[in-house]
């Protein structure tokens, strides 16, 4: 009876909010825009996927694919897994408003009716997000088939709403355990490496997760032993959901104050501050001491600064960038192999990966007083900045090249390999950099009054500030498509890649010298606009700022 009246209160506490929150929006606004919205995506990626045209899979192919399917996916799974085990393990994944945890969970009330709908929308939303990638994912590749795209697509949507699932699953258990991050990451680590050890065919290992992959091929063969991982995953969320009670509420409390200032980050889109408040979520402290050390008299004071940072990033740190690397060179293979929207998980997985490297460009970023209060221009500064970074994305570049033609084995892959390695992580950085820019403060000019644009103009401004960043990382990632097509006209897919690299050498150039030149620029901009507002006002006799 009381976990009845508790869970009623709670109800009525959340629904009371929620209208509040909700007075001035009607049910059929909120249904439409959903209804628009769904129905855009469905159309853009359908003529997308038409207009992409990828060839057809050969029967090699076809047989490579089931072949690696199941252990790849389980791959995936097991790394979802470990994350998963990380984030528990460091009271996740559950996050609350403040109020919930100063005022509800410290009620005399079940913490889990308190608990229930932020965990089930917490799963809800994992498993949306994975329905809608695999259904993508599963259509693509039934359009490379030439099959019906229903069965290819449903089940590319069972195993990647799965997948979405799994993360916030297996954190949910792992907190409600308590377990101990040493014993997560010693977990994890077991499970991904088992699971990795079954992909090359001739190690004939069997991987525990590799029959969620095989759920993928379900259109062209049926093997039941497949659904026994969903029913475990499904069990797994009951279980997490019936042990809310024993969930840390200090961890809900450092999360809720942590979260709240991650969601305003996001819309604003200031990726910089969205990449440092997951840093304090994962307790990601740097090194007390450096991997190395540079000596005295080596470089200069900037660069020393650079490598003194780089020196000190954290082993996850690390491992979170050599993954993104490897990512990036799985999706580069796929568009190698006829895969063409591989290039955005490519240029995606280089952008944050520039995120990661530029680290010192963007504390000087971060830090614009110290900045400015040195005796040299902001622009050069900065430019110089971005030698240590770059050196660090080409590290990692050349290592994931490395590991690419190490895997095939052959001359042409390791010319092709190394030939690409550069374009994609210096453009993906140089996305980076347009995006930690954004927040840098433009200079002001004496007397200048306001800086608000009108409505047209800002919103365009955003959209562009928002897309311009990801469009030039992702055209590090388009070289592979002309020597992709180059291969299949029986040409040399050197030259024309290199053609292309030259183009986005170009972006990476002007991406540096827009980053030399942004000052001066936007000091000349506001210039122009104040002697057109003054010329205006001397002939109108009113403010310029009323046309």
């Amino acid at each position: 009876m009381t976990h009845a009246v508790d869970t009623a209160v709670v109800r009525a506490l959340r629904t009371a909010r929620q209208r509040k929150r909700l007075v001035s929006l009607e049910w059929f606004e909120l249904a439409y825009k959903v209804y628009v919205i769904a129905f855009v995506g469905i159309v853009a990626i359908a003529l997308i996927s038409n207009w992409v045209g990828d060839q057809l899979l050969t029967e090699s192919q076809v047989a490579d694919l089931h072949l690696y399917a199941p252990p790849v996916v389980g791959a995936v799974l097991a790394l979802i897994v470990a994350l998963g085990l990380r984030a528990g393990a460091r009271g996740g994944p559950i996050s609350v408003e403040s109020a919930d945890v100063q005022y509800l969970l410290l009620a005399p009330v079940s913490r889990r009716a308190a608990l229930a709908r932020p965990a089930a929308q917490q799963l809800r939303r994992g498993g949306f997000i994975g329905l809608a990638a695999g259904a993508v994912g599963g259509q693509l590749l039934g359009r490379r088939l030439d099959d019906a795209l229903i069965p290819w697509t449903t089940s590319g949507a069972v195993v990647g709403a799965v997948l979405g699932a799994s993360f916030a699953t297996v954190a949910l258990v792992a907190h409600v355990v308590r377990l101990r991050r040493w014993q997560a990451t010693m977990l994890g680590a077991a499970l991904l490496a088992w699971q990795c050890c079954s992909i090359p065919a001739d190690w004939n290992v069997p991987g525990p997760l590799s029959t969620l992959g095989s759920l993928v091929l379900w259109p062209s063969r049926v093997h039941a032993v497949d659904l026994v991982l969903p029913v475990v995953a499904l069990l797994l969320a009951g279980a997490g959901m019936y042990g809310l009670e024993h969930l840390s509420l200090d961890a809900l409390a450092r999360r809720s104050a942590l979260v709240s200032q991650l969601r305003f980050a996001v819309t604003m889109r200031d990726l910089r501050t969205v990449v440092l408040l997951r840093r304090q979520l994962s307790n990601e402290q740097h090194r007390t001491r450096p991997w190395f050390r540079l000596p005295q008299r080596l470089g200069t004071a900037v660069i020393r600064r650079g490598v003194q940072s780089v020196a000190r990033f954290p082993v996850s740190r690390l491992v979170r960038m050599a993954l993104l690397t490897a990512i990036a060179v799985v999706a580069q293979v796929a568009a190698f192999r006829g895969t063409t929207p591989a290039i955005v998980l490519s240029g995606l997985a280089a952008f944050v990966l520039g995120l990661e490297c530029l680290e010192p460009f963007a504390q000087e970023v971060d830090q614009t007083d110290r900045c400015d209060a040195l005796p040299h221009e902001r622009g050069w500064l900065l430019v110089r900045h971005l030698v240590v970074p770059g050196m660090v994305a080409a590290v990692f570049g050349a290592l994931g090249a490395a590991g690419a033609a190490l895997a095939f084995g052959t001359s042409l892959a390791w010319e092709l390999s190394f030939l690409l390695a550069l374009p994609v992580v210096w453009a993906g950085s140089a996305g980076a950099v347009l995006n930690v820019m954004a927040g840098l403060p433009s200079p002001t000019l004496p007397g200048s009054t306001s800086d608000l644009l009108p409505p047209e103009i800002a919103g365009s401004r955003e959209v562009l500030r928002t897309l311009w960043p990801l469009l030039v990382a992702v055209s590090g990632s388009v070289p592979v498509i002309a020597a992709r097509e180059a291969a299949e006209d029986n040409r040399g897919p050197l030259p024309p890649a290199l053609q292309v690299i030259v183009a986005v050498a170009l972006v990476v150039a002007g991406v540096v010298w827009w980053a030399r030149k942004r000052d001066e620029i936007r000091m000349k901009g506001r210039a122009l606009w104040a002697a057109g507002d003054a010329e205006f006002q001397a002939r109108h006799g009113r403010p310029g700022g009323t046309r």
